[in-house]
């Protein structure tokens, strides 16, 4: 996929200066959409492509604050619901917008215009969880991400499998 403008880091936006995309297709006319994480203002941000990515329209936020930090975005394959995974935090005081607790999951019935059930599946805040990856199998939502203990500096990566109903645990 060409990101266009999106691969040089620029955008036609100002307003929501590129850190770092996720560009996946979330429709089935095939329309591209870029996750824009934003440096200046923290919000999580989308760009649609209907162009295979050759253009990209002026990004706007989605409503989801979040520290810098990477989120992402699947689509769930038994509803075809969107599950976004972020650092639900912000702190404009903090280097970076704030720490990257607590890892948050929630759901959009209406391609990302709301983000409903919302649950933490991190919350320790003597760590920091980020760069989740997340796939499905067989009736689960497989995530790995990692987990940097503030104190020692230590690394790890973490594997969690839950059920795709404990996604929709909290209702909308």
């Amino acid at each position: 996929v060409a990101l266009g403008s999106l691969r040089s880091g620029r955008s036609s936006n100002s307003e929501y200066p590129l850190v770092s995309s996720l560009v996946c297709s979330i429709a089935t006319n095939l329309r591209l959409d870029a996750r824009i994480r934003s440096g200046r203002t923290s919000n999580i941000a989308v760009s649609e492509s209907d162009d295979g990515g050759e253009s990209w329209s002026t990004a706007r936020s989605w409503g989801v604050r979040s520290p810098e930090a990477p989120a992402t975005l699947r689509r769930i394959p038994s509803t075809g619901d969107l599950l976004l995974i972020w650092n639900d935090v912000y702190d404009p005081n903090v280097s970076h917008g704030g720490k990257r607790t607590p890892l948050t999951m929630a759901y959009s019935r209406d391609e990302g215009a709301t983000w409903v059930g919302k649950q933490a599946l991190e919350t320790d805040p003597a760590h920091t969880y980020a760069y989740t990856s997340c796939q499905f199998y067989r009736g689960r939502v497989l995530l790995t991400y990692y987990v940097a203990d503030e104190a020692t500096g230590r690394l790890s990566s973490r594997f969690r499998s839950l059920p795709i109903s404990a996604i929709y645990a909290t209702g909308p």
